[in-house]
């Protein structure tokens, strides 16, 4: 070796290997005694059994590899074509498996005549001359070394050449050339029948990396792998990494993942971990495990902790969809339910014969009547990708493309679901759920990444597979903090692609009727650095795509001082494609519901669609109203909890927590339904919180570690089942309500006066806007009203309709305005303060015409006008 000229031919000396045979691969993952073909993506021109390769050589002769299979050995033909002239010309090679720089012995397959380079694995050869010019070795390698690489090198007259790239040379064995597309793991082509093997093609971004190997191992075997090593010269096209692996035996078995190395000082962008075996960011199904994470593996150790893909993902599951079509249900028309999968069904109560299916998608199956029931339309659920080890249900998820496997139920007792029953149980999921025409949204998380900061890094995938080009890094070169965690550079090329691969995956593959993008504010931060763009390509990509733009798609800004200025505001740019989250319906409905001053005006803003962020060219109906969201304080500790853990507006109606004084009970559930005709009789999209229909608590917590399952027993018998169902009933009677009214109460252009109409109790005056909540008059002619608003709709085709909101301590008596159709009567529908039944029905006591109605203190009115005589 001393008398190489130039070390980037060379092993490295640190970590000699002994000469002889390299072992047959550590995991069996080879097949090895058989003939195979090759179908394509072969390296240059490709013919049964036989691979070629061509390279330019620095001294502008050419190098020709050949590889042929002829029955157990592999013959490997070398050539060498340069000027004529030439006395002596060898080849200087080694072979390798890990890595290009850890050359393992050749003495067994090396031709007569070479000569070794004790403990680094290097090897000269004397080629013979064919004619003057022209140079050949042949040598045989043994079927069951392969996956190998031979890199080589010739020596000329002393001098040694590589090909014009500055690599080595190469002939592969048993590994073809690859695909650049697509990205992740694909079948290129199986083997004879007889042999039941298969050629997978491997493709990875990383523009940063200097070597790549892919790593495989069988599930449930010694958790030994097979490490493959990418060459850079001829398994990689622009910056894509890509090779075949030929002869795999039982694919389905087989768990992978990816070592990246390259510039370790991070001076350059990179936050590369060799050590790391790495997650394909476009894994599809993942390797069945209890946990994921990280760790440090070498060819003898353990996988079983690494986050790994499956690749079983190259074979269809055959699900059968039957007659399977989207409910397509228009924004104006939908009612959604957020819901943690998990939780919807994990606690005990939930009534299941078979345990196994708690919190799984199954387990949705068997509650999707009771979502029906109610008057769902839609579930938004909270991600079900697949998340590392020791994440919380609040985390990022780390398979982007991948369902994760704690949601589905084991066939067998004490074993873990395979990777293709997670991905067919949750297509039936959405299978049954459209067949009860229920749409099924799922939140998506390209913000914050689940993979630390630099002080506390977790290298579990794209941190260490090219962090300068998938991260957000300041001008100083760290990488940018979002939510306590590395931010996603959602606008750089290739995270776009993978981003746009990503949803048109969960479109395709599972049916999925949309998404909602939380922290949709990073998807607006520009690359490399993090600035808000006003027009971000990611966000107008997704708007234009011509399969995305096909379904639903919201956003969920988390920060909005993060989102560009666009009018003076900081908004989500919407090509009027995107719907979005109302910031101020919680809060503005909150504070008048608990009777705050000068809240009536931000309360009929909400009311009306929060026209100031959804009039610039969307509907009312793209306004999502929420007044709790699940990852909150649950509905029914707003108005029981004062002293809570976020910055939620909340009250405790006097005492803090549960309590056992009817009346005060009697006025927090009055506040709870006043809020839900809140949000149905509200312009824009209804969306409630898993388990508000029913009134459940968290004890005023809203962390995600104390998030609490659905209790099913709120639903049974008893005291607690009987509120539930009370309130559940509420909830679902408001929903028919909305749906009956729904035209006139989800118009296409904002309301405006005098479409709508607001009123003091005297219908004759208008509402004090800026009341003052604290202070209450004897009459309306001596004072304030500002905690008591109504308004009514006078329809033209439909029923009129008059809702006030009472606010205060104290009993109002109000007058509802004249109807508009001679001979119709108001009816009372819905009135919070009353005990179930009386609460809301939908037929109505008729009133008295020209009477006063009283609303009790803290209290909702709805009435709607009929003819009378009317049913």
């Amino acid at each position: 070796m001393a008398t190489m000229k130039t070390a980037r031919f060379r092993p490295p000396i640190g970590r000699p290997k002994p000469r002889g045979v390299p072992s047959r691969n550590p995991c069996d993952v080879w097949a090895a005694s058989t003939a195979s073909k090759s179908h394509g993506g072969a390296i240059g021109r490709a013919s049964t059994g036989v691979q070629q390769a061509r390279f330019l050589a620095e001294d502008g002769g050419h190098v020709h590899s050949r590889v042929n299979k002829q029955g157990n050995a592999y013959v490997v033909d070398m050539s060498y074509v340069g000027k004529e002239g030439a006395d002596d010309v060898q080849i200087h090679w080694g072979i390798y498996r890990r890595s290009p720089d850890e050359w393992i012995g050749v003495e067994d397959v090396a031709p007569e005549g070479s000569s070794f380079e004790g403990g680094q694995g290097a090897t000269r050869t004397p080629m013979q001359r064919q004619k003057d010019g022209m140079w050949n070795v042949t040598t045989r390698v043994p079927v069951e070394l392969a996956p190998i690489t031979i890199s080589f090198v010739i020596i000329r007259d002393g001098k040694f050449i590589a090909a014009n790239s500055g690599h080595n040379f190469c002939a592969p064995i048993g590994i073809r050339r690859g695909s650049p597309a697509p990205l992740g793991v694909s079948l290129a082509s199986k083997g004879p029948a007889q042999d039941k093997t298969y050629a997978v093609n491997f493709a990875l971004y990383s523009e940063s990396a200097t070597g790549v190997r892919v790593c495989l191992g069988r599930q449930g075997k010694d958790g030994k792998m097979l490490e493959v090593a990418f060459d850079p010269l001829l398994n990689k096209t622009g910056r894509i990494w890509h090779m075949t692996l030929e002869g795999l035996k039982k694919p389905h078995t087989l768990n992978y993942g990816f070592r990246v190395s390259g510039d370790l000082s991070w001076k350059n962008g990179g936050r590369f971990d060799p050590a790391a075996v790495l997650l394909d960011p476009y894994c599809k199904l993942l390797a069945p495990r209890p946990h994921v994470g990280r760790g440090v593996l070498s060819e003898d150790e353990s996988f079983e902790s690494h986050p790994m893909g499956s690749l079983s993902q190259i074979f269809d599951d055959d699900f059968d969809w039957e007659a399977d079509c989207r409910p397509d249900i228009p924004l104006e028309g939908l009612v959604i339910y957020e819901m943690n999968l998990e939780e919807f069904t994990a606690h005990s109560s939930n009534g299941f014969a078979d345990e196994a299916i708690s919190g799984t998608f199954p387990g949705v199956i068997e509650k999707a009547d009771y979502l029906e029931s109610i008057g769902i339309n839609a579930i938004l659920l909270e991600p079900i990708c697949g998340r590392a080890k020791g994440a919380s249900l609040g985390d990022p998820p780390l398979a982007l493309f991948a369902p994760d496997g704690r949601f589905a139920a084991s066939e067998k007792h004490g074993e873990l679901p395979k990777p293709h029953d997670v991905s067919r149980q949750l297509k039936r999921m959405v299978k049954e759920l459209h067949k009860r025409g229920i749409e099924v949204l799922l939140q998506v998380e390209f913000g914050p990444t689940p993979e630390g900061t630099d002080s506390a890094p977790k290298t579990l995938g794209l941190r260490g597979i090219d962090a300068k080009t998938y991260y957000l890094q300041g001008q100083d070169g760290d990488l940018v903090v979002l939510e306590n965690a590395s931010a996603l550079s959602c606008n750089s090329p290739a995270a776009r692609q993978l981003i746009l691969d990503c949803l048109r995956h969960w479109v395709l593959e599972y049916r999925v009727d949309g998404f909602c993008f939380r922290h949709a504010e990073a998807l607006t931060r520009g690359h490399p650095h993090g600035a808000p763009d006003p027009r971000p390509p990611i966000v107008e990509e997704i708007a234009f795509d011509p399969l995305l733009s096909g379904v639903k798609l919201f956003a969920d800004p988390w920060n909005r001082s993060g989102l560009p200025e666009l009018a003076g505001k900081n908004l989500f740019p919407h090509w009027k494609q995107y719907s979005e989250f109302s910031p101020s319906f919680s809060s503005d409905a909150r504070e008048f519901t608990r009777g705050a001053a000068g809240s009536a005006s931000k309360f009929a803003h909400a009311l009306c669609g929060t026209a100031d962020i959804f009039s610039d060219g969307r509907r009312p109906a793209h306004c999502l109203n929420a007044i709790a969201r699940y990852i909150g304080v649950p509905l029914a500790d707003v108005v029981s909890y004062a002293q809570t853990e976020t910055e939620e507006v909340t009250w405790n109606n006097g005492v803090e927590g549960a309590a056992a004084d009817g009346t005060l009970l009697a006025r927090r559930l009055s506040q709870v339904k006043m809020m839900f005709l809140v949000l149905f009789l509200s312009q824009g999209v209804p969306v409630i919180a898993m388990g508000d229909e029913t009134g459940q608590t968290r004890r005023g917590s809203s962390r995600a570690l104390k998030r609490a399952s659905f209790r099913w027993e709120t639903l049974g018998g008893g005291d607690a089942g009987k509120s539930g169902k009370d309130l559940q009933r509420f909830v679902q009677q408001a929903i028919l309500f909305r749906r009956k009214h729904l035209q006139l109460l989800q118009p296409e252009e904002f309301p405006l006066e005098p479409a709508i109409k607001w009123h003091s109790p005297d219908p004759d005056h208008p509402p004090n806007w800026e009341g003052d909540a604290c202070s209450w008059p004897e009459g309306p002619e001596s004072g304030s009203f500002g905690s008591f608003l109504a308004f009514s709709i006078l329809a033209t085709d439909e029923h009129d309709l008059y809702v006030a909101f009472n606010c205060t301590t104290h009993m109002v008596e109000a007058r509802p305005p004249l109807t508009t159709s001679p001979g119709s009567v108001w009816r009372r529908i819905a009135d919070t303060s009353l005990p179930s039944p009386k609460d809301i029905t939908l037929d109505g006591e008729v009133l008295q015409p020209g009477a006063a109605v009283h609303l009790a203190p803290s209290s909702a009115l709805v009435l709607e006008a009929s003819p009378a005589g009317a049913p």
